[in-house]
């Protein structure tokens, strides 16, 4: 397990990054609409790991065609999560939406790769799996939340985007057994540019300059931090720990994006939250364990 440490301690920052994140993207969800959001901070995170790479790596990054698909399905589920993350930001409570999203997505993430991929887990994974999925209950405080209020209130989005991060994190784990980290990140963030670019276009994508400084300073750190960075780290951490590992993980998330909520937008969190984001910690320590001890 230490041989793994440094990637554990890189996931947990990356993912405190990606909590912060539904405070940010709340910030600017309603200045613009989704879809230009969506475009531009695609297209930003393209063209800051594009800058990186030609600061600090030289090599020539080239894709065979008999790769593309590799590069084209995590894509289309990429900005389909993204999409889907707007649209629920702009309708619901970003707090909640980061707790459906990163509760489900470790469940689902296991679930597809049980069924569909046939592999096998333990009974201590499946232990840890319920208690995250408990710990993101508990801090929804679920029981208060009427079946209308969830569909109504823009979690059926989040709910909807977790499965689709879900798929990415499987298809990333497969894809980066064949393609180069860097080419894949390289590739796949510019062809999410590409795809976004034509969601964007009947919206006119170039609103975004009439906005303030707070729009950009929330649109760099959605972009760069929360991409750029967190989702580069997810990414690689998916081909060394593998998807069910790395997507343990999320489970960071419910609590640092009800943290940052209640310190950006006056999201007040309770007693549950505490309580849900030990839960989430010990799931994560659970599956790690059990599977360490499985190797």
């Amino acid at each position: 397990m230490l041989k793994d440490l440094p990637f554990f301690l890189l996931m947990i920052l990356a993912m405190s990054f990606w909590g912060a994140s539904w405070a940010s993207g709340k910030v600017i969800s309603n200045r613009v609409p989704p879809d230009v959001i969506v475009f531009w901070r695609l297209t930003l995170t393209f063209l800051s790991f594009l800058i990186m790479l030609l600061i600090f790596n030289r090599k020539k990054l080239k894709l065979s065609f008999s790769k593309i698909l590799w590069i084209l399905l995590p894509s289309i589920f990429f900005v389909t999560y993204n999409k889907l993350f707007f649209e629920g930001l702009k309708i619901g409570l970003a707090g909640k939406g980061g707790v459906i999203v990163t509760t489900l997505n470790p469940l689902l993430t296991f679930l597809i790769t049980i069924a569909f991929l046939k592999h096998k887990v333990s009974t201590s994974q499946i232990i840890g799996l319920f208690i995250g999925l408990a710990g993101g209950v508990i801090i929804l405080e679920i029981w208060d939340v009427s079946f209308e209020g969830l569909v109504l209130s823009g979690n059926f989005f989040f709910a909807i985007s977790a499965l689709a991060w879900a798929i990415v994190t499987v298809l990333t784990q497969y894809a980066l057994e064949k393609i180069d980290f860097q080419t894949f990140c390289l590739y796949v963030y510019g062809t999410n540019s590409i795809l976004s670019l034509f969601l964007a276009l009947p919206h006119n994508p170039t609103a975004v300059f009439q906005q303030d400084h707070v729009f950009w300073l929330n649109m760099l750190y959605i972009s760069i931090g929360a991409i750029s960075f967190a989702t580069s780290v997810y990414f690689y951490a998916s081909k060394k720990l593998g998807s069910n590992r790395t997507s343990s993980f999320t489970f960071i998330v419910p609590f640092t994006a009800v943290t940052s909520c209640w310190i950006f937008l006056n999201e007040k969190p309770t007693s549950f939250t505490i309580i849900g984001g030990l839960l989430a910690l010990i799931a994560i320590y659970i599956i790690n364990f059990s599977t360490e001890k499985a190797n």
